[in-house]
């Protein structure tokens, strides 16, 4: 079972959560049906007493789901720990040893940027805020605060100005709009060919890359922009909430992001303009739907508010009934 092939441990907030746990794990290893007479329920929430707690009585039952729960959630906040996990470690073991810390300090001063004296540092952050508020405050006296009105008793700040030149915004559109208009889905595609970061969506249990594609991309695409798995099977004729559910669960996670999101960084690395970042000599080869071509089209659709789809490229994905179908080699 799950509690008896894990070590749990925490602090003293979690103390009766972990003697909870030793109790459910002692009940399933002895078969026994009738918890203790005294069983920790400090840990129980609000919500869960009156499911836990029925007439002054626990219930067995509810008593093990709100265990489990419970436990859930101070793994994700970090309450409780488990031994010889990467993932679900102490917060102590990702600090220096204290010894190798006192070693290094023993060697000489250390190559911080503060002062190693606390009380120092906190004087010196103190006068600087002091010296810091008295400016403010002889300025807002002679009404010479930028941007700041305090007349009347009452403070008024000014809006942020645009700072971007008009001209700028209208070369920016010209230069947008000289750029074939490109699906989002064939760019994933087109980036995934030279790249094969789709390989490192893999399957939860068997460890495959995902044979659906297109529903990895989309998928993905829902989780890019916000979207959401029910609206992007709504807005696309070619799937089903069932056919992303199943992709979402089995094979996007967050280390399959982080893993094809370092497999984009060493491919980007290895491109031969990489080691020119001015005034570049070489540069790929050129194709229809070019690095360049497709990082303009992705950029207006990042311009976009997230599930509104009122980019253009974002918009064909959204509407088109072949916008997740893969693309034609051209």
């Amino acid at each position: 079972m799950l509690l008896d092939a894990f070590q749990f441990r925490g602090g003293r907030t979690a103390a009766g959560l972990l003697r909870a746990i030793e109790i459910v794990r002692e009940l399933n290893r002895t078969g026994q049906r009738a918890l203790p007479a005294q069983v920790p329920t400090s840990f129980i929430r609000r919500v869960w007493r009156p499911l836990v707690l029925r007439h002054g009585v626990v219930d067995r039952r509810a008593y093990e789901v709100c265990v489990l729960c419970e436990l859930r959630d101070r793994l994700r906040a970090g309450d409780v720990w488990v031994e010889g996990s990467h993932d679900y470690r102490d917060f102590e073991d990702t600090l220096m040893p204290r010894p190798t810390f006192d070693q290094i300090k023993a060697e000489g001063p250390l190559s911080l940027a503060v002062d190693m004296d606390g009380a120092t540092h906190l004087r010196g952050w103190r006068d600087l805020l002091d010296e810091r508020m008295h400016n403010i405050a002889t300025l807002a006296r002679s009404g010479r605060l930028p941007d700041v009105d305090l007349g009347g008793g009452t403070l008024k700040i000014s809006p942020l100005r645009a700072i971007t030149p008009p001209e700028a915004d209208v070369l920016q559109r010209q230069a947008y709009n000289a750029l074939p208009r490109v699906r989002i889905t064939d760019l994933l595609l087109e980036v995934d060919a030279w790249t094969g970061f789709s390989g490192c969506f893999t399957h939860q249990r068997s460890g495959r890359p995902a044979e659906d594609h297109a529903a990895l991309f989309a998928a993905v695409l829902a989780d890019g922009i916000n979207l959401g798995l029910t609206r992007m099977a709504e807005t696309s004729r070619d799937m089903t909430v069932r056919r992303l559910a199943w992709i979402h669960d089995w094979h996007v996670r967050e280390e399959c992001y982080v893993a094809a999101l370092g497999r984009l960084i060493e491919a980007h690395r290895a491109l031969p303009c990489h080691c020119h970042p001015c005034g570049a000599t070489e540069r790929p080869p050129a194709r229809t739907g070019s690095s360049s071509t497709l990082a303009g089209a992705e950029r207006r659709s990042a311009m976009s508010t997230p599930g509104t789809a009122t980019s253009p490229a974002l918009h064909s994905i959204l509407t088109s009934p072949t916008s997740l179908a893969p693309s034609i080699p051209r």
